[in-house]
């Protein structure tokens, strides 16, 4: 299969990939550091749609609402309003308990680099909360995640500076972020068989 340019790697492939991985001297923390080499841009459309976003927050709307498109192993809740923002994470059934650090702090790292290539990397410097243990190597959450962190919380949470929610993004573009976001929408109906009406709705509040 690595050898067939148009093979694919099953989820099972991938978390036995995983497991030899993180078992290797060396490799503590490794979906942190994965996580970082992610750039929003690598999910297509859904990339083009939140980095085109005026502001964090409806760049962090966007990615949310449209994670689904790349079958994350999360699935994640956005609350933004109030003096408490923050993201609720919680591991699906499909992913095996011993391997959800990984797979979360894959994401973690992947929320910090969108927000890095929207150049808004201090929104993170709040907290962040995990749902597990603190691993030996939990100094390395801080390090890279550049937040505070808590472990043996009871629901991995992610808490974006409220300050930092509205301002201006670099590389925003109004009418580029509608036209992946239609694209977005299209491909989330085909998924999930969604309701036209409601998305449209939404897509006229959001914008």
């Amino acid at each position: 299969r690595v050898a067939d340019p148009a093979g694919g790697v099953s989820f099972d492939d991938y978390c036995r990939i995983v497991r030899a991985a993180i078992a290797l001297p060396g490799c503590e923390g490794l979906g942190l550091h994965v996580g970082r080499r992610i750039s929003p841009l690598d999910h297509g459309i859904m990339g083009y749609a939140i980095v085109a976003s005026s502001t964090f927050r409806r760049a962090l709307t966007r990615a949310v609402r449209f994670w689904p498109v790349t079958a994350p192993p999360f699935t994640a809740e956005l609350d933004l309003d109030g003096n408490d923002p923050q993201v609720r994470l919680y591991r699906k059934e499909t992913v095996p308990t011993d391997l959800e650090p990984y797979f979360l702090e894959e994401a973690l790292g992947g929320f910090l680099q969108l927000a890095t290539e929207l150049g808004s990397e201090e929104v993170w410097r709040a907290r962040v909360q995990v749902a597990y243990p603190a691993p030996d190597y939990a100094d390395a959450y801080a390090q890279v995640l550049k937040a505070e962190v808590e472990f043996d919380a009871p629901t991995h949470k992610l808490y974006p500076d409220a300050q930092m929610l509205d301002k201006p993004l670099i590389h925003a573009n109004r009418e580029a972020a509608k036209m992946f976001e239609a694209q977005c929408d299209t491909i989330l109906r085909r998924m999930t068989g969604g309701d036209m009406l409601v998305d449209q709705i939404r897509s006229i509040v959001v914008n």
